[in-house]
């Protein structure tokens, strides 16, 4: 009898397979936004680590194994700490060694937040594309459009934001990182991280004294903002960053290392993130140039974020009315 039951929680656990799409499974956000352009009407994308939740204290629902199993693809990072625990399933399934084969650039073996190098998200489309030709090849010709388009939007979104840090004047700005996770737009943005304090995937939190030593190093090179992940709100990371921020009135700026939600797109997540980091740079030195005014930075942020988010919004829309 508890055989029985337990069969039929699981078949109604068990997400509808869409009727003659293709099955991706995505553990991260990231991956299924992506999976979402490639595959457009043809496939049907469900993500695992729901949206505001960290993949490292993710655990499988016996819905999510049961999605995992029925799948055409299961696209993964490959390092997520939770994969022995999804059990077999995926005709194709994609992970770390796919990755570094289409050379997706991994600084130091870092596999966090790979997808904001705009580069990377380009070779991680291409090898998505190669899955669905393997299990669709009749839908070859819509992937094919469908790649070039996002390989297209991904490289104005480069050249945008090449041109929003030059008229923000921030080529170089120093900031520094509560953890890894922005290590990769940092780069690719050309901003200068003064010291990262908290590496890796946070195994390892940083002693007092190395959080001390990384707020004098703020201070000594001119740190604008610290960068912290707005998921990470009243961990350890979001307590080692207020520490140093009330040690050298250096302000915080949260930030989403994912798609905020389903309907985002790769290029629109990246775009307000953008916008969020350059704001908080703005609002930084707005601040300090009026310390006698009641100026607050949240003020500054408020209005810097505000003119931004106003250019994003007129890309954006002039983007969909192109489509």
């Amino acid at each position: 009898m508890c055989r029985i039951v337990l069969l039929m929680l699981m078949a109604l656990a068990a997400a509808p397979q869409p009727q003659g799409k293709v099955v991706v499974v995505a553990t991260i956000p990231p991956l299924a936004a992506i999976a979402r352009e490639v595959g457009g009407s043809r496939v049907e994308v469900y993500t695992l680590v729901p949206f505001g939740s960290d993949p490292h204290q993710y655990a499988p629902t016996p819905r999510d194994i049961e999605l995992v199993r029925g799948c055409d693809i299961l696209l993964t990072i490959g390092t997520e700490p939770f994969l022995a625990s999804i059990g077999p399933g995926g005709r194709v399934r994609v992970g770390w060694s796919d990755w570094l084969s289409a050379g997706v650039y991994i600084k130091d073996g870092n596999p966090h937040y790979l997808w904001l190098y705009p580069e990377n998200a380009a070779a991680i489309a291409e090898v998505i594309a190669q899955a669905l030709y393997r299990v669709d090849p009749e839908g070859v010709s819509y992937y094919e459009r469908n790649l070039e388009e996002f390989k297209a939007r991904v490289s104005e979104l480069m050249e945008w934001a090449r041109n929003q840090v030059k008229l923000c004047g921030a080529s170089g700005a120093r900031v520094l990182l509560a953890a890894s996770h922005f290590e990769p737009l940092v780069e690719a943005l050309g901003l200068k991280p003064v010291a990262t304090v908290i590496h890796g995937g946070g195994e390892h939190m940083p002693s007092p004294r190395e959080v001390s030593e990384a707020a004098s190093r703020a201070v000594e090179l001119k740190a604008e903002v610290i960068l912290v992940l707005a998921t990470a709100r009243g961990g350890d990371e979001d307590r080692v960053a207020k520490a140093i921020s009330e040690q050298t009135g250096i302000p915080i700026v949260y930030l989403w290392g994912v798609p905020a939600s389903e309907s985002d797109t790769y290029t629109e997540f990246m775009k307000y993130t953008i916008t969020a980091v350059l704001a908080g740079i703005q609002a930084s030195r707005t601040a300090s140039l009026q310390p006698k005014q009641s100026f607050t930075l949240e003020h500054a942020v408020i209005m810097a974020m505000l003119a931004l988010n106003l250019a994003l919004a007129a890309v954006l829309v002039r983007g969909r009315m192109g489509s």
